[in-house]
């Protein structure tokens, strides 16, 4: 499945998603190259994380929370997918999965079913 996400959405997820990269405080390569892979198959622009700099958090799940059922699913997994990327999981990022979660009504999913849900994503190409 193919999301074709608008510019304001796209930021919006850039925001949510650097949020969970920093969340523990802990820069690894590996959610800083999860991201960019992410970015570039969105077709993430360079004013897209202009934008989502300048973007308030409240504003960014303002945005997810408006977004359908399935691009709400592939944000939860997105930011779970991130949360692993590091092969830890820290309890602030699980608290900011479960709090960006909450305000942006996105579906309950255990981190077996993200993960899962990404790597189909990424299969089907």
């Amino acid at each position: 499945m193919k999301y074709y996400f608008s510019d304001r959405e796209k930021s919006a997820i850039v925001q949510v998603a650097i949020q969970m990269q920093n969340a523990d405080g802990n820069d690894h390569i590996n959610e800083y190259a999860l991201n960019l892979a992410v970015f570039k198959s969105l077709n993430v622009k360079d004013e897209n994380i202009d934008d989502a700099k300048s973007m308030s958090p409240l504003t960014a799940m303002e945005i997810i929370k408006n977004m359908t059922y399935e691009e709400k699913k592939f944000v939860c997994s997105y930011l779970a997918t991130i949360m692993c990327a590091d092969k830890e999981i820290d309890d602030k990022e699980l608290t900011l999965w479960k709090f960006i979660s909450t305000m942006c009504d996105l579906p309950t999913m255990h981190i077996a079913e993200a993960l899962n849900y990404i790597e189909e994503r990424r299969n089907a190409g």
